[in-house]
């Protein structure tokens, strides 16, 4: 199970595979989430491709842009008033918020509900997989890939000023602040970069637990990824506080459990997790 969504005095919205399974826990909301998620669902990978595409040239037939079109008249909107015009339950409406709430946008901001649909979409269509053995072996290949192809990593070195870089062109993965330090740029450019407000960040913590969570809801344990954030009003009002840049009491939570269990200590059996949630930007 991708994802589950728990509920406070109600069963929990779970997220399979299938849509029709997915569909059938929203009760009154079975019909619209097959029209709006498994619509796309049913578009396939190609929609996937075209909207994950730099912009142009698009090689896509006819059928996918058009589909795609459809598609985008529902991303283009703010998550909650897609949510609220879309469904009518607060099953779904919470579920389509949860998973909107990735964007890190205000959720009453154009093109929210886009981050939501297709996080749907794919849940539906491939899952939420997670790297077998962990993040690190996705590490790994990527710089066994960047070597087999006459590259070389360097780690534990830091780059203070870009004179150091003997390369003709040089790519950055680096903050603002960081850039101004390390180069010399025109004042016009210098000063846009000092005035650059910085948004929501994310906070995360790693758990080992000793034994699974006793989850209200059964059925949660099984989901990779719990979306702990409640109603869509509550975590429409969490992320518009974190993007405001201040700290709000009910703050949106993403639980991520998908892990074999490992032993500490003497042999002792724990259940590693994880837990991220976003934090106010600064300026």
């Amino acid at each position: 199970m991708a994802a589950a969504h728990p509920l406070d005095g109600r069963p929990a919205v779970l997220v399979h595979r299938d849509v029709r399974r997915t569909a059938d826990g929203l009760g009154p909301d079975r019909a619209a989430w097959t029209a709006t998620v498994g619509a796309a669902v049913r578009a396939g990978l190609p929609l996937v491709d075209l909207l994950l595409k730099p912009l142009g040239p698009w090689p896509a037939s006819p059928e996918v842009f058009a589909r795609a079109a459809r598609f985008g008249l529902a991303a283009a909107l703010p998550a909650t008033t897609f949510a609220r015009g879309a469904f009518r339950t607060v099953e779904a409406r919470a579920l389509i918020a949860g998973m909107s709430a990735h964007s890190m946008l205000d959720l009453r901001s154009p093109i929210s509900a886009g981050y939501g649909l297709l996080l749907a979409v794919l849940a539906h269509l491939v899952g939420w997989p997670v790297v077998r053995g962990g993040s690190q072996v996705l590490a790994d290949a990527l710089v066994a890939e960047l070597r087999s192809l006459g590259g070389e990593a360097v780690s534990g070195h830091r780059v203070r000023r870009l004179e150091e870089l003997d390369a003709p062109v040089v790519v950055l993965d680096v903050t603002p602040r960081q850039l101004l330090a390390m180069a010399d740029l025109p004042d016009g450019y210098r000063r846009r970069l000092e005035r650059f407000r910085y948004g929501p960040g994310v906070f995360k913590l790693d758990w080992a637990l000793d034994g699974p969570v006793p989850w209200r809801d059964p059925a949660v344990a099984s989901a990779g990824t719990v979306h702990l954030g409640g109603t869509l009003e509550e975590i429409a009002l969490s992320e518009a506080e974190t993007v405001a840049g201040r700290v709000s009491p009910g703050r949106t939570c993403c639980w991520s459990s998908r892990t074999r269990p490992i032993r500490r200590g003497a042999g002792t059996p724990c259940t590693p997790t994880a837990t991220s949630r976003t934090a106010p930007g600064r300026t």
